[in-house]
């Protein structure tokens, strides 16, 4: 399906503007006519069509969180949506609108969300018709909210961590770049034109820019090529590194027991929990690791005795919950835990990271400055003052 933005008239004659999801124009046209008002636009969202349009976890945790308060106040699901459009973003008045429609023709919540996929996680979509049949939509709709809430929580520490290495980084590689593009060169003719000697170190640096100048296209596909090698093989490379191993660990337990422990309250059986939860592993050893798990649990193991071959801490807590029958509540305090040690592991690496950027950053402004002024001093010193 794709988007249409419109522009009409309704039926007290004031101007609408808003989206909608549409196979073509004209099933677009005809979805907008059934309210009998005049359409002034229609146009095809060009934007959306290019790019992924899916929505974050912030705009997931918003939506959810606002039609979860819009239910317990008692309205009606078509009318809670309805309001929830009208006030938020474009990208959710086109889900809205769209899913209000397939609720009036008769479908079910679950299959009015299945249309809207592309915008929502599997496991939003899969709590959603748990809660249909257990009649507890609003407190699914926190429950997804909250989960998503701790990935974005997550996101953003990340974010905070890699933002200053980032710009050391930036204006590191800014610095070497005007310093082989535009210093080096005016450095060299300044030194011939005195006749003075050309320290060794720029004979380095120049048979070096002059083998990039001269095999700029080689140059060039050798460091794609190092860069795409280096993205596709980046899991082997980087689990090489003990933090690094650790940190991967600590995020794959973190987001499956979150998932997990809040598909549990949601209603989802253990066995279909377990495979959503799964989805959010990345690393094909672990999530292989738990498939195995799972078939394990199946065949009548204990959550407990499966799950020994993780690590011995989690099965222990997992068995202690499991016989007082809070399995859900043992499960989050799991994932808890693991994001404790992911965030310190995080504050760990900034502050090893940073004094070895800075120390990296200063050898760089040294040997900047000393390119910059030791071809001054040369010139200087091999002047006849009079």
């Amino acid at each position: 399906m794709y988007i249409y933005n419109y522009t009409k008239i309704s039926h007290d004659g004031k101007k609408v503007y808003g989206a909608l999801q549409a196979n073509n124009y004209q099933e677009a046209m005809r979805k907008i006519l059934k309210d009998n008002c005049e359409i002034i636009s229609l146009h095809f969202n060009l934007w959306n069509y290019f790019f992924n349009q899916s929505l974050n976890d912030e705009e997931i945790v918003t939506f959810f969180s606002h039609l979860s308060f819009l239910l317990k106040t008692g309205l009606a699901l078509p009318l809670a949506l309805q309001i929830l459009g009208q006030s938020l973003s474009e990208k959710h008045q086109v889900i809205t609108t769209g899913i209000v429609d397939d609720l009036k023709s008769g479908r079910s919540l679950f299959e009015a969300f299945v249309m809207y996929k592309q915008y929502f996680s599997s496991f939003s979509i899969q709590l959603l018709f748990v809660a249909e049949k257990c009649s507890n939509l609003p407190e699914t709709c926190t429950q997804i909210a909250s989960f998503h809430s701790n990935l974005l929580n997550y996101k953003k520490k990340i974010s905070e961590t890699l933002r200053y290495p980032a710009l050391v980084c930036l204006i590191i590689f800014a610095t070497l770049f005007m310093v082989f593009v535009y210093l080096l060169p005016g450095t060299i003719d300044l030194l011939k034109e005195s006749h003075s000697d050309i320290p060794q170190i720029y004979h380095y640096i120049i048979q070096l820019n002059d083998f990039f100048i001269k095999n700029r296209l080689t140059s060039l596909v050798c460091i794609l090529t190092f860069f795409i090698t280096f993205y596709i093989k980046r899991y082997t490379i980087l689990k090489n590194i003990p933090i690094i191993s650790n940190y991967f660990r600590y995020k794959q337990y973190m987001l499956f027991f979150y998932s997990l422990s809040t598909g549990l309250k949601s209603g989802l059986s253990i066995i279909e929990a377990w495979k959503i939860s799964n989805e959010y592993v990345d690393d094909k050893k672990m999530s292989k690791k738990f498939n195995t798990i799972l078939r394990e649990i199946i065949n009548g193991k204990s959550i407990s005795s499966g799950c020994e071959s993780l690590n011995t801490e989690i099965s222990h807590t997992i068995k202690i919950y499991e016989n007082i029958g809070e399995l859900d509540v043992g499960l989050l305090q799991i994932a808890q835990s693991y994001e404790n040690k992911l965030f310190i592991l995080l504050k760990l690496t900034q502050d090893y990271i940073q004094p070895i950027l800075f120390i990296f950053l200063s050898v760089v402004i040294i040997f900047t400055g000393y390119l910059i002024f030791m071809p001054a001093f040369l010139v200087i010193s091999n002047a006849d003052i009079f």
